[in-house]
C-alpha cells in the first residue's frame, strides 16, 4: 500500500511539475512578445520622428500612427498580455485540478462553495492538503486582487469600482476621473 501510495505521488508531483513547466513557459513566451514588440513600436516612433524632420507636417494618417504608437500600443499590448497570463494561471489551476481528481475520491462536482472557478480550484487544492491554497495565504489574496484588475479590462474597458489594493499598489488609475485602469509598467 505504501509503495502505491508513494507511486501515486511521485505521479502527481511529476504531471504538476510538467503542468507548471508548461504554462511558465507560455508566460515567459508572453514577456518576450512585449519585449519584441517594445523594439517594434520604438522604431515605428523614430520613423514617424524623422519623417517630420523632412517635412514640415504630418498626414492625417502619419498622425493617427504616432498616436496610436506613442499613446496606446504600449497599454492596450499590456492588458492583452495581462489577460493572457491570467488565464494561463487559471489554466494551470484547471489542469492540475482535473489531474489530482483522478486520483481521488473527492471530486471538483463535490465543491458547491466559492466564488467561480478560480475560487473553485483554490477550494479543492486546499482540501487536497496544498497549504499555498488556503484563502488566508497571501499569495491568494494578491491572485484575488489581479482576478479583479483582469475582470475589469474585460468586462468594463478597464472601469474600476473600488480601490483594490493592486491599482493602488501599482498606480493604475488613468484619467481624470481616476475611475479607469491603465498599465503603463511592464513589471506589474
Amino acid at each position: 500500500m505504501l509503495k502505491k501510495f508513494k507511486k501515486l505521488i511521485t505521479f502527481e508531483k511529476n504531471s504538476m511539475d510538467l503542468n507548471l513547466a508548461v504554462y511558465s513557459n507560455c508566460i515567459l513566451s508572453t514577456i518576450s512578445i512585449y519585449k519584441d514588440s517594445k523594439i517594434i513600436r520604438e522604431r515605428k516612433i523614430d520613423d514617424l520622428h524623422s519623417s517630420l524632420e523632412s517635412k514640415s507636417e504630418w498626414t492625417d494618417e502619419e498622425f493617427n500612427w504616432f498616436t496610436h504608437y506613442e499613446y496606446h500600443f504600449e497599454w492596450l499590448l499590456l492588458h492583452s498580455l495581462f489577460i493572457t497570463s491570467f488565464s494561463y494561471l487559471e489554466g494551470f489551476l484547471k489542469s492540475t485540478s482535473e489531474e489530482l481528481e483522478k486520483n481521488n475520491s473527492i471530486k471538483l462536482k463535490d465543491i458547491r462553495e466559492g466564488k467561480g472557478y478560480l475560487d473553485k480550484y483554490r477550494i479543492y487544492l486546499n482540501i487536497l492538503g496544498l497549504e499555498s491554497a488556503a484563502i488566508d495565504n497571501k499569495n491568494w489574496s494578491s491572485i484575488l486582487s489581479f482576478k479583479d484588475i483582469r475582470n475589469s479590462l474585460i468586462h468594463e474597458f478597464g472601469k474600476i469600482k473600488y480601490d483594490s489594493s493592486k491599482v493602488i499598489e501599482h498606480n493604475l488609475y488613468f484619467g481624470p476621473s481616476k475611475r479607469r485602469i491603465r498599465i503603463f509598467d511592464e513589471n506589474f
